[in-house]
């Protein structure tokens, strides 16, 4: 091999060299950022099974929803105690928190007219003349939403050898039902949402 083909040998192995070490330099960063989407696929593949088809629609149909509200509604504080106007149940448990307030009967009676008020208005003839009224009654609710749910946390941490006479199927029962968004339906919503998103 002449002085040439050895130079020409040299420069090839620089260029690759050269092409390599950034490929090799960013490999880390490519396979921890695959490893984050696999962790968050296998979450979502699991939920989905666990919600089913059925489950699944209802959670595009929120996000859908949600994605089709008015501005003022989106940016609207505590916008998910007014979207409890879409679902009886909910509107129930919100109203029971309220009775549940360590406020005066009458401030009970005003806060639930108010909130009844932003329900029946909801979603097209809300304003931001609301929004003061979701900032003081917001904090209140999910106060009463925790207290309730760490009650019902505690007395199942109990367990089976205190002669409670309720199954341990009944207890995870009603820890998963204690208090809208901290139940499956509310992480699901959350974790495949911010996915959709990732993957627009």
């Amino acid at each position: 091999m002449n002085s040439k083909d050895c130079t020409l040998v040299l420069c090839i192995a620089a260029v690759l060299c050269l092409c390599l070490i950034p490929l090799a330099m960013a490999s880390p960063d490519e396979q921890q950022t695959n490893q984050t989407k696999d962790a968050a696929q296998l979450k979502i593949e699991a939920l989905e099974a666990e919600l089913g088809e059925e489950g699944m629609k209802e959670v595009e149909d929120y996000l859908e929803l949600q994605a089709s509200l008015p501005e003022v509604v989106k940016r609207m504080p505590y916008s998910g105690l007014a979207f409890a106007a879409t679902d009886p149940e909910s509107r129930a448990i919100k109203m029971e928190y309220i009775d549940n307030f360590d406020v005066s009967e009458k401030k009970k009676e005003e806060y639930k007219a108010g909130l009844q008020d932003i329900w029946d208005r909801y979603p097209d003839n809300i304003t931001k003349d609301d929004y003061a009224f979701m900032s003081e009654l917001g904090p209140m609710i999910d106060k009463e939403a925790f207290k309730k749910y760490q009650d019902q946390n505690s007395s199942n941490n109990i367990g089976p050898e205190s002669d409670s006479g309720s199954s341990s199927g009944e207890n995870e029962s009603s820890k998963n039902n204690s208090a809208p968004g901290f139940g499956l339906l509310g992480n699901l919503i959350c974790l495949y949402g911010g996915w959709k998103l990732r993957k627009k």
